[in-house]
């Protein structure tokens, strides 16, 4: 299983590059269910949501040549999953019975379905980047910057000065603007541009 070690998993993501079956196997144990309830919020089904999360893995094993080493494997996943789910979306738009079914648990018209999904899409990749974060640097960074908390709220919530805040904040900026370089995500930018609430 993957651990909280970032060598651990590097090294079964360099197997599972090289077509090591178990690799996949554990990978598979590690993000399906995680990667399945996130699909069934956004598609509201059950079936639909078991669907693509097996499909998703069919195309994680299918783009294994594509997986960037050192980079976390999450968001790559979730990237394949997002993708389908918005293909998903736009098929059922064009396709009439189909969106009859959905419109009751989807009760927005076509347009308003893909901006909310790719509203979705931006949050799902954001937080699938931010999950491999430590634990504290993640919490400093969602409260400062999504949730617009002060440097001041901030340390008094969590006990910690506010240079440390700062330092966790320049950390994780410099890992994500890393990764989009890298990767060549752009949807995160949205997140990287705000300005977060300082002192």
């Amino acid at each position: 299983m993957i651990n909280h070690s970032n060598d651990i998993e590097s090294i079964l993501v360099l197997r599972f590059t090289q077509g090591d079956k178990k690799a996949f196997e554990e990978i598979y144990r590690h993000y399906s269910e995680a990667l399945y309830k996130s699909l069934q919020r956004l598609t509201r089904s059950a079936s639909i949501a078991e669907e693509l999360l097996q499909e998703s893995f069919i195309r994680l094993w299918s783009s294994r040549n594509q997986v960037q080493a050192g980079l976390p494997l999450k968001p790559f996943l979730f990237k394949i999953a997002t993708n389908l789910v918005y293909d998903f979306f736009r098929k059922a738009a064009r396709d009439r019975k189909l969106y009859v079914q959905l419109r009751d648990s989807i009760d927005v018209g076509e347009q308003a379905v893909v901006n909310s999904l790719e509203k979705k899409e931006n949050d799902f990749l954001l937080n699938a980047l931010l999950d491999t974060l430590p634990r504290q640097r993640r919490l400093v960074f969602k409260l400062s910057k999504l949730e617009g908390w002060t440097y001041d709220q901030i340390s008094i919530e969590l006990g910690i000065s506010k240079s440390t805040i700062s330092d966790h904040i320049v950390k994780a900026n410099r890992f994500l603007h890393e990764y989009v370089r890298r990767n060549g995500e752009l949807i995160i930018f949205t997140a990287l541009c705000l300005p977060g609430s300082g002192n």
